[in-house]
């Protein structure tokens, strides 16, 4: 995807004028990204969602984790917002550092909201568990589709994420594999549960875990209603010999030979 919407620019500034930023605090909620949210709001010609700017203003001081239902549900929100609506807050999301955590189920994205999602996490920083549980793309596809999410937090040097939940989520195994082969921090909880993977797909994917020392302090496992046949059983064995952290690994509806 070509990112249209954010471009490296070259400042120069004077270092006593770095040095009066080194004092500076944001204490407006959520380190402002309301006013980050209102004024992509006007990039993309999207209405500003009332909803999401009164909770964010009123309802976050504590809260560090972003659930994405909130806005979207119905039943939760007055004027819920749609994958389309949600463009600028994810965008928004990318020059944010006030949460750590996001939540978005059950959404089915178009391209566009797909980009904004793939560009902010190419972007952020501060978050350290994402889950994307029960996502897809309204086109064909959707397993490869998604595979620019990785991509592109593979891309971002600065990615902190530790807990990932692709829970009902399906995904191209190549793809997710060769971002957990490539992660960078110490993750702590993995969640490919009821992700339809069949034949070598959760090989592949535990092969990658094994291959990279940031899991071997993975507490949390979750491979429920995945297909785990001979070989990928045999990869399972292998890496869980490596775990020293482990404290819960879920494995019903796998068929694992035992």
């Amino acid at each position: 995807y070509a990112y249209t919407f954010h471009s490296q620019i070259d400042l120069k500034v004077k270092s006593e004028r770095l040095k009066s930023l080194d004092n500076f605090e944001d204490d407006s909620p959520c380190l402002g990204l309301v006013q980050t949210y209102k004024s992509l709001c006007d990039y993309y010609n999207i209405g500003v969602n009332a909803n999401v700017c009164n909770a964010l203003n009123n309802y976050y001081s504590k809260n560090r984790e972003l659930n994405l239902n909130t806005f979207t549900s119905s039943s939760l929100a007055e004027d819920p917002l749609t994958d389309k609506d949600a463009q600028p807050l994810f965008h928004a999301l990318g020059y944010n550092s006030y949460f750590t955590s996001l939540v978005v189920k059950q959404m089915k994205f178009d391209r566009s909201t797909l980009e904004s999602l793939v560009a902010m996490l190419s972007l952020n920083s501060s978050l350290t568990s994402l889950t994307l549980s029960d996502v897809s793309l309204r086109e064909k596809g959707s397993g490869s589709g998604l595979s620019s999410l990785f991509e592109a937090m593979t891309s971002n040097n600065k990615c902190a994420i530790t807990s990932l939940d692709l829970s009902n989520t399906t995904f191209d195994k190549d793809a997710l594999s060769n971002y957990l082969s490539k992660v960078q921090t110490h993750f702590v909880k993995l969640d490919l549960s009821q992700s339809q993977q069949r034949d070598d797909g959760l090989k592949s994917v535990i092969t990658a875990l094994s291959s990279n020392s940031n899991f071997e302090q993975l507490t949390n496992l979750n491979l429920n209603g995945n297909k785990i046949d001979d070989e990928a059983s045999e990869a399972l064995t292998k890496y869980l010999k490596k775990v020293i952290a482990l404290e819960v690994l879920q494995l019903s509806s796998t068929s694992i030979p035992i």
